[in-house]
């Protein structure tokens, strides 16, 4: 199979499912999910000015990943600051685990191939 045909079923695969999970939520929850998902597809090229190695890799990106998360339900209107009781800890940790996973699927993407490796290396 050509590759350009299977990165176009990736990439048609992505957006599909944002697609999904963005209709099935309510407005607010919508643009913290867009908001989550832009900034975690730029967050492996943004670590990647991170001067730290090795294990501590793993934190510095969850971390990083945790506090997209909460500024992408903030900045959405979806976590009120003057009252916290409110806030869906399920619905938070699932943004955070996907801008986790996103920014893990593009940076393993990336290093597969060595042109493209030093965008994220």
């Amino acid at each position: 199979m050509y590759k350009w045909v299977r990165w176009l079923f990736i990439v048609f695969g992505v957006a599909v499912t944002y697609a999904m999970i963005m209709a099935a939520s309510g407005g607010s929850q919508s643009t913290a999910i867009a908001i989550a998902g832009v900034v975690g597809v730029l967050l492996p090229f943004v670590l990647k000015l991170v001067p730290a190695a090795g294990h501590y890799m793993v934190g510095i990106t969850l971390g990083a990943s945790l506090l997209v998360a909460l500024l992408a339900e903030a900045v959405s209107g979806e976590i009120v600051l003057s009252n916290l009781k409110s806030t869906d800890a399920a619905t938070l940790l699932g943004l955070f685990l996907s801008v986790w996973g996103l920014s893990q699927i593009v940076y393993a993407t990336l290093t597969q191939s060595p042109k493209t490796a030093g965008a994220v290396t």
